[in-house]
């Protein structure tokens, strides 16, 4: 829903009141919902980019996307699209910097009409993912209205949003939220230790507010909870860092595959993680890439297991 264009690029040094020499940047497109679609179609899974397609910008975004292949589908908004989101790296000390813009406003009928497109789009056994921030204009019930869509066709519904997102939520039907730990805090309205994280969302789960919890830790792995299966760590493959830019929405994807391979829950967890690794090994804006993917899922399946639900 709040697409953006990513710009990455490397400086030697930042500083203040300087003009500051960059190197040649990437450009891609970003958003979360997105990138989980870039993500799938990289790892030969089929998925549909749906996303507001405006003036200025939006002819330009949907090419890049439709340029790597992606299925798009999109709804027209009257607010030029400008939000970008630029990514530097300082080489100086390797410390990354992101400034993200904000999105353009959304009239009621704008994002209505977003919605009656997901429910034409959406059949029984698909899995619809939201991913990502709202825009201004677009309420917190929507993704509520969201949810009770895949429900009504029959689709699996797995989203990743903000904590304050999550906690409107919780009498609707959701099969998968992905927060990280920010995000995880903000569902639950408290800071949590990391040694007490897993004591945290085993207690959670018995709520039974959301059906399965990945719990994303970054170089930490991933806490899977669900079913009866108590709380599950699950440990990140040890790889070279370069760019964290669209490592969650990797993780995101990885499990939708595992999950539409019809792989167990802790399988297609510890995929998720094999993918949010394989992502942080690409520089700049890029996502990850199907032979890193592959090869850390055999590294991490080790750990957890394979197999078939």
């Amino acid at each position: 829903m709040n697409p953006s264009i990513d710009i990455g690029a490397e400086v030697e040094s930042i500083a203040p009141n300087v003009k500051l020499r960059c190197s040649k940047p990437s450009i891609a497109p970003g958003g979360g919902g997105v990138n989980v679609a870039r993500a799938l179609h990289r790892i030969d899974a089929e998925a549909t980019a749906v996303f507001p397609e405006g003036p200025g910008l939006g002819g330009y975004y949907r090419n890049l996307i439709e340029s790597e292949g992606v299925d798009c589908r999109t709804f027209a908004i009257g607010q030029t699209m400008h939000r970008i989101n630029n990514h530097f790296r300082e080489a100086e000390n390797e410390q990354q910097y992101r400034f993200c813009l904000p999105g353009p406003e959304m009239t009621e009928s704008e994002w209505r009409k977003a919605l009656a497109l997901i429910k034409d789009s959406l059949a029984g056994k698909d899995i619809l993912v939201m991913s990502g921030s709202l825009p201004p204009g677009v309420p917190v019930k929507f993704t509520r209205l969201m949810a009770e869509a895949a429900r009504e066709e029959g689709a699996s519904f797995v989203l990743d949003a903000p904590g304050k997102v999550l906690k409107e939520l919780k009498e609707t039907p959701v099969g998968w939220i992905t927060p990280n730990q920010k995000e995880f805090e903000e569902l639950i309205g408290h800071r949590v230790d990391s040694d007490r994280l897993e004591e945290e969302l085993e207690t959670f789960v018995e709520a039974k507010v959301f059906e399965n919890v990945l719990l994303t830790l970054g170089s930490g792995g991933a806490l899977y909870a669900g079913g009866r299966q108590g709380v599950l760590r699950i440990e990140a493959p040890e790889v070279e860092k370069v760019s964290a830019v669209g490592a969650g929405d990797s993780a995101v994807a990885g499990l939708i595959l595992g999950l539409l391979r019809g792989r167990n829950h802790r399988t297609a967890s510890g995929w998720a993680v094999a993918a949010g690794a394989a992502a942080v090994m690409s520089p700049g804006t890029e996502l990850l890439k199907k032979k890193d993917f592959d090869s850390l899922c055999k590294d991490v399946e080790e750990r957890v297991g394979a197999g078939e639900n």
